[in-house]
């Protein structure tokens, strides 16, 4: 590691470790490096558990996971050096500034879901989805899943008797109980990000971290849309369906998920009404000065070579003359048209989810 890398500063606290910013001195490019402190290095079960997450997240290669680059042993020094991404996790984002947007709340849950579709279809189950563990990179608002400190690979129940692996606030009801594990649990503690990222509350929220877990396991929470009224009815939906008791009724992979969430909530009835009659009289904006063209570059001349009895050559100069004269500024006229019903549309259309997230700082 001496002479490879140069640690700068913490970045923070990892489920199993401690975070350092550094500088990969070969490829001159900054990077995350992920200790595991030495008292807990000299334990096998933790340094086993420490070097599982690498291996696992080592799999996994996904636009919206991040990456890890190499592993490495130096006695009672165990690390893993990942791709660093510069901005803050989600959990901070709400806890500065409030809850996300509708676009920011739909894009944050679309990635993660796409990038837990992934983990999912190499058999890992992360099992400690959270808002501290999802990361906003701040020049671009992409999403990016860490932390697999927990994660296992097939499905199987918690191990030990009421050991907490995992997040109480977040859990899913069947992990809670301690039972199998699948990706519908995962899903689960996703939509608590997302009602936390819509909101800024949790759906329960108590001191003793079994009482949060009891009410995951037996109360419903208040729907989103009365907690976040600003939520479009169909995300609210789909968010409030991913807290079902039963795992039978929650999307059933990350992908139906962000499907969902990509389709997003039909236009009101008005809003459509308004849009179709947009798009009608952007046609006929197109259409109506080119009929006054066709009758003008007709009929004009024709009613002035019967005033002035013009004949042969002469009505032929008339007719260009006439087509000169009036041709471009009925043509402006159309593009002008054209243009004005091209913004008044855009303006009708929703907000795009694409735009990057705002800045925490």
């Amino acid at each position: 590691m001496r002479g490879r890398y140069e640690v700068e500063r913490p970045l923070g606290r990892g489920g199993m470790g401690l975070v350092y910013l550094a500088r990969d001195t070969r490829l001159s490019r900054p990077v995350a490096i992920k200790f595991l402190p030495p008292e807990r290095a000299m334990s096998p079960v933790h340094r086993g558990r420490f070097l599982r997450e690498a291996r696992i997240a080592a799999r996994l290669s996904h636009p919206h996971i991040v990456p890890i680059f190499s592993v490495g042993e130096l006695g009672d020094i165990v690390f893993f050096v990942m791709a660093y991404v510069p901005g803050y996790t989600l959990g901070h984002r709400v806890r500065t500034r409030g809850p996300l947007s509708g676009p920011d709340t739909v894009r944050v849950l679309r990635e993660t879901a796409l990038a837990l579709a992934h983990a999912h279809d190499q058999g890992v189950v992360h099992r400690d989805v959270k808002p501290d563990n999802i990361l906003i990179d701040r020049s671009t608002g992409s999403s990016f899943v860490t932390d697999f400190g927990i994660a296992r690979f097939g499905v199987g129940p918690i191990s030990g008797s009421r050991t907490v692996l995992g997040t109480p606030e977040f859990m899913s009801p069947e992990q809670a109980r301690g039972l199998a594990l699948d990706a519908r649990s995962d899903l689960y503690s996703l939509g608590v990000v997302g009602y936390y990222a819509a909101s800024g509350r949790l759906p329960f929220d108590a001191e003793d971290p079994y009482v949060v877990m009891s009410h995951h396991v037996t109360d419903l929470p208040p729907a989103l849309a009365t907690v976040a009224p600003k939520t479009s009815p169909a995300v609210a939906a789909l968010i409030d369906r991913c807290l079902e008791k039963d795992p039978a009724q929650r999307p059933q992979s990350g992908t139906h998920l962000a499907d969902g969430l990509l389709a997003g909530p039909a236009a009101p009835h008005h809003v459509t009404r308004i849009r179709k009659a947009l798009t009608w009289g952007r046609r006929w904006a197109v259409l109506a000065p080119l009929y006054l063209v066709a009758v003008g570059v007709v009929a004009l001349p024709l009613v002035l070579a019967r005033h002035l009895n013009l004949q042969g050559g002469l009505l032929l100069v008339v007719l260009a003359a006439t087509w000169v004269v009036l041709l471009p500024p009925l043509l402006l006229a159309v593009a002008q048209l054209r243009r004005l019903f091209r913004r008044i549309i855009t303006l009708s259309e929703p907000d795009n989810p694409a735009e990057p997230l705002a800045d925490s700082a």
